[in-house]
């Protein structure tokens, strides 16, 4: 069995304005058993394997140990910033007019990019979850849990 993928061979999906996105990528989600370092140093592994397609968000803590790792990762001629599909995610806290602008700009200083290839709406409606609290925990909007 080979280490390496090639990422030739992943599948891609094609979107409508032409670009292709792989199929099998890695989350950076791991805040709530690993540390930042051990996320990112995944993150530098993944790339090193031939992951191309990385979903990263700025709740998980740990944009800017992987920012670093990009970074490293384009230094070092691993892989070009044009050959990675880098997603991430606004939080709940910033849905407000002009937040969302804020957030993305933090997201791209702390990933070291100048452009992150999709950004998305982490959760659909702001919301509160306490700080280290797991998936399962109940979701509370204006004082009440859903």
């Amino acid at each position: 069995m080979s280490k390496f993928i090639d990422p030739a061979k992943v599948p891609k999906h094609r979107l409508y304005t032409g670009e292709e996105i792989p199929c099998i990528g890695m989350g950076t989600f791991g805040s709530d058993r690993f540390s930042a370092e051990e996320i990112s140093n995944a993150v530098y592994g993944a790339i090193q394997c031939g992951y191309r397609l990385f979903d990263c968000a700025s709740v998980y803590q740990n944009e800017d140990q992987i920012g670093e790792v990009f970074e490293k990762a384009f230094r070092n001629g691993l892989v070009k910033r044009e050959e990675l599909h880098i997603t991430s995610k606004v939080w709940n806290d910033m849905h407000g007019r002009g937040d969302v602008l804020l957030s993305l700009a933090k997201t791209l200083k702390d990933l070291k990019l100048d452009y992150v290839d999709t950004y998305f709406l982490h959760w659909p409606f702001p919301n509160y979850h306490a700080p280290g609290c797991d998936g399962d925990a109940g979701t509370r909007i204006r004082g009440r849990f859903l």
